[in-house]
Formats: structure tokens, C-alpha cells, sequence
């Protein structure tokens, strides 16, 4: 493969990831659109993002999939949940969300699913090829927490 193409094209085995949680015991909720529950006495957030880098090693997006949720009480309940780019390079067109959901909230787990449509464009073919990323987070009631999800 050409350097100059190898640079410009998203190597499907090149993933990494990185987790951030953070939580706030004081329970106060940001969103005034989803008040918190009776039982929640914990804010969080859980963040995965995903990194996809070129065949010659260079960074060519971040995928971030955010879920904020409260919980206590043995329960737990999906606020809302995000997705967002950084640090995608000129040639990396976003599109449209594929899927998103949240389920099981007042209940001892809770679950966010977001998938996204992208496209790698390369200056001498045009966009060439699409890239699904997509994540499921697990939140559980007792604060632990995990997640799954791919490119492909």
C-alpha cells in the first residue's frame, strides 16, 4: 500500500480504549429535563472512548460513547447517554447516529447502547469506507460497571 494512502486509511485492528468514571455523592441533578429518582442518591458518568488510528500508526479519530446515570437504593437509572468525535482528522466525515437506546432503569442494572455511521474519506478516491463504531455500557447498582463494543 502507498505511505501517503496507508496514512489516510483507518486500520480495522488498530482499536484501543480508554474507561473514565467519575460519581458525585451529592445526587443533584444537572438536567432539569430528567430529575433524579426517590432512590438515587449518586450522579455518575461512564465514558468509553475509542480510538482508531491509520496503518502507518497515526490517530485518525475518537469515538467517546458518555452515559450519565444516578443510582442508590440497589437501583440504577440511565439519565441520558451521548456520542461525539475528537480529534478526527480532516478526512473523517460524521455521520449519522445508526442506534441508541437505554433500558432497564429502576432496576439493579442499567444499560446504554450508541452506535455511529463514519466515513474515511482519502484526498485522491473520495470516501471509500464506512466505519460503524458502536458501545454498550453496563452500570450496575452496586457501582461497578463494564462495557463491550467494536468497530465493525
Amino acid at each position: 500500500m502507498d505511505e501517503g494512502l496507508a496514512d489516510q486509511v483507518v486500520d480495522p485492528n488498530s482499536a484501543e480504549v480508554e474507561v473514565t468514571h467519575a460519581e458525585d455523592g451529592a445526587a443533584l441533578s444537572s438536567n432539569a429535563m430528567v430529575p433524579n429518582a426517590a432512590y438515587c442518591t449518586i450522579d455518575g458518568h461512564y465514558t468509553v472512548t475509542w480510538t482508531f488510528k491509520s496503518y502507518l500508526g497515526n490517530v485518525r479519530y475518537r469515538w467517546f460513547h458518555r452515559t450519565n446515570y444516578c443510582r442508590g437504593g440497589g437501583k440504577v437509572r440511565v439519565k441520558s447517554h451521548n456520542d461525539g468525535v475528537r480529534d478526527a482528522d480532516f478526512m473523517i466525515q460524521v455521520r449519522e447516529v445508526v442506534s441508541k437506546a437505554k433500558s432497564g432503569g429502576g432496576t439493579g442494572q442499567a444499560r446504554a447502547y450508541m452506535q455511529r455511521h463514519l466515513e474515511s474519506c482519502v484526498i485522491k478516491y473520495g470516501c471509500t469506507a464506512s466505519s460503524y463504531p458502536w458501545n454498550r455500557s453496563f452500570i450496575n447498582a452496586n457501582g461497578t460497571y463494564r462495557h463491550e463494543g467494536s468497530n465493525k
